[in-house]
């Protein structure tokens, strides 16, 4: 077991910086991972060493192919499902990102329909009177 200031500092990142990438990793495995990330003393975050690889391999390949750090833990994720011993896999859940976009239209329709129909019956209440 790793703590991730100790991962931080080896990668060179900020504790925060650190902990977005955990972060990031929970999300697209959707928790297959979290029994290997656990509270120490005093609140440490403790990472199984088999996490601690998959972020460092992730981090480096980041920097080497100058792509985003999610990029490449999807890239990384994709190889090990094909075999690599990380024994985790991406989601099949689609992402937050997209579940936001959606929610974002349908509040645009619902909005639209209620101006609409206020507007109609100002329009009716206008002929009328």
């Amino acid at each position: 077991m790793i703590t991730l200031t100790d991962l931080a500092n080896e990668l060179g990142i900020s504790v925060h910086a650190a902990r977005r990438r955990l972060g990031i990793l929970l999300r697209m495995v959707d928790g297959q991972v979290s029994a290997k990330v656990m509270r120490g003393a005093r609140g440490q975050l403790l990472l199984d060493a088999s996490v601690a690889q998959l972020l460092r391999e992730a981090e480096t390949r980041a920097r080497e192919s100058g792509v985003s750090f999610a990029q490449s833990l999807e890239a990384l994720l994709g190889e090990g499902a094909n075999g690599d011993a990380h024994g985790a896999h991406p989601s099949r859940y689609p992402s937050d990102t997209h579940l936001a976009h959606a929610i974002l239209k349908a509040s645009y329709v619902v909005g639209g329909s209620i101006f609409l129909g206020l507007a109609l019956l100002a329009a009716v209440f206008l002929a009328k009177g």
